[in-house]
């Protein structure tokens, strides 16, 4: 049975429009893509599944860059934030399938 993410995106920048820039990764699916645009104020929702074995998810909105650690004991994830903008991440459930919120500020 595969491990599922569920992922939801909130931006508060007010005054700018982030784009989702595709990065790298193995072994992953995407049954509901990040969106390309993630406007102001907007909730959006993505989910990915991939093996059992574990796998990574790597999301860059402009130069926001998030990487997730999923395996079957629970998830890690780090952030590198190069900007004056920063995206805090929330860890809504501690067993598959796993919810997280991203919130770029």
């Amino acid at each position: 049975m595969p491990l599922d993410a569920h992922i939801a995106l909130i931006s508060t920048l007010t005054d700018k429009t982030l784009h989702y820039q595709e990065l790298a990764t193995e072994g992953i699916e995407w049954p509901t893509p990040p969106p390309d645009v993630l406007a102001p104020f907007k909730y959006h929702r993505c989910r990915c599944t991939g093996p059992t074995s574990g796998y990574q998810i790597a999301l860059k909105y402009d130069g926001l860059i998030c990487r997730i650690d999923v395996t079957a004991w629970g998830i890690s994830y780090r952030k590198s934030t190069p900007t004056y903008q920063d995206m805090e991440i929330i860890q809504i459930t501690n067993s598959s399938p796993y919810r997280l919120e991203i919130v770029f500020i």
